[in-house]
């Protein structure tokens, strides 16, 4: 596997967090989510969308780099590059996810949206933990 692109940032960290603890939390974050939604908390249900989102990326980041990101921009741009070394796009997803973490500062969104954008949550992560999969599968 190539180096990490972003190593040189610093807004990223050497991890040595266990992946698979992070997949288990994004997994638990979005249940969460999906309960706040359906109780009618809904700015809390966004953000604990975008969490999952993120403890997905960093995933993916520790198991592929050992490396975690630590901003929105680093994120953001991990994304940008995971499309662009054709690893996984999850470009649209990502985009709807951060909307769910904007709307948990202004609550716009009512809650059929914010369900769909949690739907692209679920499969953001479903694509992230196939890929690890395949990784690990190779590399072991």
């Amino acid at each position: 596997m190539m180096e990490f692109p972003l190593k040189k940032r610093v807004d990223v960290i050497k991890s040595s967090k266990d992946w698979k603890d992070l997949i288990l939390q994004a997994k638990l974050k979005l249940t969460k989510a999906y309960k706040l939604l359906y109780q009618g908390i809904i700015d809390e249900a966004s953000e604990e969308a975008w969490k999952s989102v993120v403890d997905s990326i960093n995933a993916l980041c520790i198991a592929l780099w050992s490396y975690e990101v630590k901003s929105e921009y680093a994120l953001s741009s991990i994304v940008g590059k995971l499309k662009e070394l054709n690893i996984v796009d999850v470009t649209t997803e990502f985009g709807n996810a951060f909307s769910l973490h904007t709307n948990y500062y202004n609550s716009w969104f009512d809650k059929y949206i914010v369900e769909a954008n949690i739907k692209q949550v679920e499969k953001l992560i479903t694509k992230i933990e196939k890929v690890i999969e395949r990784f690990m599968q190779r590399h072991n």
